[in-house]
């Protein structure tokens, strides 16, 4: 399995967790660099610290970062991969997970929060979130078009960009490029149980707040749909 070091993007819910399990199976958890939520910061000064030769071992380099973190830590180039998911899902999921999960840090914010309640919050992730990772303009205040250009302009450079609806073949082609002995069974490491019922009106918010984040959707939806 010769080839650059993989970059996964990892949106956050949308199967990444999976992702991330399934690189692991086949690297080895030494081969996978994995920036913990929470600790970007700490991880970056790992990679520092590390020797060329070190990181040469690395196979995979993943988590919640934006396009462009890691590329300094390395000569050669690197092969970006990530998966795209509709907004609708991908907040709703957020909501679930954070407002029945304890030990995450919005946990006390979202549990008394309707899920309309919770789309109109400013809780960080809730507007096109997936155009400001992959442009590398996480901390704009507001995303617009010129993000969305450099979203796009950056995901043509990207080896595979997958999406939710066609995650198997998704898994099934970075098998085949990558040169894995075989295509791991997709396991969800993060299953969402009685979903959240989504009315027009609160679809409408989360559209308003992520019209970019749809566009860049529906275009990778389209290219796996005509595969």
């Amino acid at each position: 399995m010769s080839h650059p070091p993989i970059v996964f993007l990892h949106i956050p819910k949308a199967a990444g967790a999976t992702l991330r399990s399934i690189l692991q199976s086949v690297y080895g958890e030494q081969g996978v660099f994995w920036f913990k939520p929470g600790q970007r910061e700490a991880s970056l000064q790992v990679l520092r610290e590390m020797s060329q030769r070190q990181r040469s071992r690395l196979r995979v380099l993943t988590g919640h970062i934006p396009y462009g973190l890691v590329d300094q830590f390395f000569s050669a180039e690197l092969d970006y991969v990530t998966v795209l998911r509709d907004p609708v899902d991908r907040i709703r999921s957020f909501y679930q997970f954070v407002s029945r999960t304890p030990d995450n840090p919005l946990y006390e914010k979202a549990r008394y929060m309707s899920f309309s309640e919770f789309v109109d919050s400013n809780v960080t992730g809730l507007d096109d979130l997936q155009t400001r990772t992959i442009s590398g303009k996480v901390n704009r205040r507001k995303v617009g078009a010129q993000e969305y250009e450099l979203a796009r302009s950056n995901l043509a450079g990207f080896r595979l960009v997958g999406v939710q609806e066609h995650y198997q073949d998704f898994v099934v082609t970075l098998a085949e490029w990558f040169g894995w002995s075989g295509i791991p069974s997709v396991r969800d490491a993060h299953i969402t149980r009685d979903r959240v019922d989504v009315d027009e009106a609160t679809r409408d918010r989360i559209g308003q707040r992520n019209q970019w984040d749809a566009m860049l959707h529906r275009d990778a939806l389209s290219r796996w749909a005509t595969a």
